[in-house]
């Protein structure tokens, strides 16, 4: 039996028995939209309704709070230097991490860039 996955982690969270799924991706896979269409009741039902209060919210955020997005040009010469340097002392650090960890640092040196 083959499930993506995406499939995987759908059932794991909804706690449905793959075995009892056809599966209607290529090679009989079991796919997300399989999980989704699924029917069988879960018994998580305090976990979905947390997830619909979730989902909700974000859905009214996003569709009655005004939306702005910012973009700039940055010289990243330095930070791929200081990546390269750390990796050859065998720390592996993204480069997420390396950003946010110089703004946490940035919003404690000036608290006031935090507050809105």
């Amino acid at each position: 039996m083959f499930i993506s996955p995406f499939a995987k982690v759908l059932a794991k969270e909804r706690s449905i028995n793959i075995e009892e799924i056809q599966g209607s991706g290529p090679l009989n896979r079991i796919i997300g939209r399989d999980i989704l269409n699924n029917n069988t009741v879960s018994d998580n039902s305090k976990v979905n309704k947390l997830r619909q209060a979730i989902a909700k919210a974000t859905i009214h955020s996003k569709q009655n709070i005004p939306h702005f997005y910012l973009n700039t040009k940055v010289n990243m010469n330095n930070l791929l230097q200081y990546r390269k340097t750390q990796k050859q002392k065998g720390n592996k650090y993204s480069f997420n991490a390396i950003l946010m960890q110089s703004i946490a640092l940035a919003f404690d040196q000036f608290s006031d860039a935090n507050c809105f």
